[in-house]
């Protein structure tokens, strides 16, 4: 009940309810192809004809942050998903079998020590660009924090009694993961998530930017801004309009994520009461 009386977390999610309806709906009801190109139109300031006005190759802004929205956030899913099984398996497994841990640990400790966007930056540069790709970079990047979040969880649910209690009993430790230590890691796996989300969207906006992320003319928060780049002081709306919607987002995602915190750590929920 205290997760739902959160202001962070109704906020949050009221928000990005909106956001996803926004992106999902607007396109059935915006007529402009995101792609379509009119020489006559560039560079247009927001307006009547187009309410976000328009980039250097006549493109109506409004159609493209929409259109572009639905890919950031399906990246941000796909990521988020993907870096919930790798990063939640490893943890798992470092935090329940010591010999693994010693090894694999340290592989994410190396990981770690370098920035998750140039981490992800060199892994596109092997791959090559695309959507999958760009998922497939970032939840490499972002695995070794979820990680090490399941095993600190883990190493702690380990000593609970019932888990000791199963070990006493002779059940295998396969199974002592997977049905009494797993269900314990998984409230600080769905928070942790949360804030992948926030990441991993950033990411694409990032990797996109620099142009190695989703490639034109499939538009993206992050493509959109990189094609503002020359222009920015003469055309900032090309900038402020799928900035605010990347800053929102992510800032959706993260009052979520407080929210959920406090909800499902009761040591943070006393510390506010």
């Amino acid at each position: 009940m205290a997760g739902l009386k959160s202001p962070s977390l109704f906020v949050g999610i009221v928000g990005l309810g909106v956001l996803l309806l926004v992106v999902v709906v607007g396109p059935t009801m915006i007529t402009a192809d995101p792609t379509d190109m009119d020489y006559t139109a560039i560079l247009l300031p927001p307006g009547r004809g187009h309410p976000l006005g328009t980039d250097d190759l006549g493109r109506d802004l409004l159609s493209r942050v929409v259109h572009g929205g639905r890919i950031s956030l399906a990246v941000g899913a796909a990521t988020m998903v993907m870096t919930a099984g790798l990063g939640g398996l490893v943890g798992l497994g470092c935090g329940g079998l010591a010999r693994l841990d010693a090894v694999v640990m340290r592989v994410m400790d190396v990981l770690m020590s370098f920035p998750s966007l140039l981490l992800a930056l060199a892994i596109m540069a092997s791959l090559g660009s695309s959507a999958f790709n760009v998922v497939v970079a970032l939840s490499l990047a972002y695995t070794p924090r979820t990680a090490r979040v399941v095993r600190s969880v883990v190493l702690g649910v380990r000593q609970e009694a019932y888990v000791e209690a199963a070990r006493a009993l002779g059940f295998s430790t396969p199974r002592i993961l997977l049905r009494h230590v797993l269900p314990g890691a998984i409230p600080a796996l769905v928070v942790q998530q949360t804030f992948i989300f926030a990441y991993a969207v950033l990411g694409e906006a990032g990797l996109s930017f620099v142009g190695v992320g989703i490639q034109p003319p499939t538009p993206s928060w992050g493509n959109i801004i990189g094609d503002a780049r020359p222009i920015m002081q003469t055309a900032p709306w090309m900038v402020f309009f799928a900035g605010g919607a990347i800053m929102l987002c992510v800032l959706f995602l993260n009052l979520v994520g407080d929210g959920l915190r406090e909800a499902l750590d009761p040591k943070r929920r006393h510390v506010h009461t």
